[in-house]
């Protein structure tokens, strides 16, 4: 069930104006066709205009047999969610001003000789969203690891350095990044000159892409084991650092997973 744009000689543009020839009628001029698809059918339409800042609602319609069930009133209500403008318009008889009030129109009555005629207008809200304007990038969020990392949250501190700060953060980093976007943490030996020379973890998201946003701390050719599943002992080891680490990525983002 959705929105979708209805090009006039689109097939089910043609059979839908086919039984509701009053559509095609209407659809004049810079006029827009949009119709709303009900379980694979298109089960009405809207004809809009764009007026500067307003868009005029010019003619609504639903199959006889799709009467009753509140798709028109579904259209409308999808419509003004999406719709970029200031305010929905429509002019309405006095049979159709109470469908437009019941969406939430104000309702005006127009000093119009011989008919009853109201003029309907919907503000549409521009509010902008918290959860919104908390959104991350990838790039922000991979720069907000790398500032987190220190002496102080490396797995061995006496190995970090300034020089190759991703150095012993696998871990909390593989955590950190699981918190944020799911998945799960990927664990393997590190292989150097033949033998294996310690572990290492990154992170496979939801989608099966991998990232591993420590990876270059390895700088000699090292290479790795066929990766597995697993969890890193740091929560049990050595929770602090984490909480450490987090604390910092996540002040630097200025926003936390709900």
């Amino acid at each position: 069930m959705a929105l979708i744009d209805l090009a006039r000689d689109d097939p089910a543009a043609v059979a839908l104006i086919a039984r509701l020839p009053a559509l095609g009628a209407a659809a004049t001029g810079n006029s827009k066709l949009i119709g709303w698809d009900e379980n694979g059918e298109v089960a009405g339409a809207v004809v809009v205009a764009r007026r500067d800042d307003t868009v005029e609602l010019r003619y609504l319609a639903v199959l006889p047999e799709q009467r009753g069930q509140g798709i028109g009133r579904t259209l409308v209500t999808a419509l003004a969610d999406v719709v970029n403008a200031a305010e929905l318009t429509a002019e309405a008889d006095a049979e159709s001003a109470p469908f437009f009030a019941a969406c939430g129109f104000a309702t005006t009555r127009l000093e119009r000789p011989g008919r009853e005629t109201y003029s309907c207008v919907l503000p549409l809200e521009a509010v902008p969203s918290p959860q919104a304007l908390a959104a991350i990038t990838l790039e922000a969020l991979e720069a907000a690891v790398r500032e987190g990392w220190s002496r102080d949250t490396a797995e061995n501190p006496d190995a970090w350095s300034p020089d190759n700060p991703a150095r012993d953060h696998c871990d909390v980093t593989a955590l950190l990044v699981r918190e944020l976007l799911g998945g799960e943490i990927l664990i393997a030996n590190v292989i150097h000159e033949g033998r294996r020379v310690e572990r290492h973890a990154w992170n496979r998201l939801p989608s099966g892409l991998t990232i591993d946003l420590t990876r270059s701390q390895f700088k000699n050719g090292e290479q790795f084991d066929a990766p597995r599943p697993g969890e890193p002992m740091t929560m049990l080891r050595a929770p602090e650092r984490y909480a450490r680490f987090a604390e910092r990525v996540y002040a630097t983002l200025g926003c936390r997973p709900d």
